[in-house]
């Protein structure tokens, strides 16, 4: 499967979603900071689970109401990161782990775990 072919299937199967990045601090003036301003930025993911023998194993290394985000590379100008939020639909997620799938070492898309907050 190619870069294309995954992101066409992500886009004919998945859904609008936007990655909420928190910026760089920002001084107060006063000797402290206030975080910096979120930057959005929009992508495509098709919304999977998580296999349950996984939800079971590694002492909550995938929890029961975890996401699966398969995210297409295409029109994604950032790399997902742990730390960042994704909104699905009404539902606003913390990026728990990120994974490449390159099999060739050609990015083809990204995995997602997304967990409530």
């Amino acid at each position: 499967m190619t870069t294309a072919t995954a992101s066409r299937l992500i886009a004919r199967h998945g859904r609008a979603v936007t990655f909420l990045r928190q910026g760089a601090p920002v001084s107060d003036d006063g000797g402290g900071s206030t975080p910096g301003p979120v930057t959005p930025q929009a992508a495509t993911g098709f919304v999977a689970s998580f296999d349950d023998e996984l939800k079971g194993q590694g002492g909550g290394f995938v929890q029961a109401d975890d996401v699966k985000l398969l995210v297409a590379v295409d029109g994604l100008t950032i790399t997902p990161t742990p730390g960042d939020r994704v909104q699905v639909g009404d539902d606003v997620l913390n990026v728990i782990r990120v994974s490449r799938v390159d099999p060739d070492g050609d990015l083809r898309f990204w995995t997602v775990q997304g967990r409530a907050q």
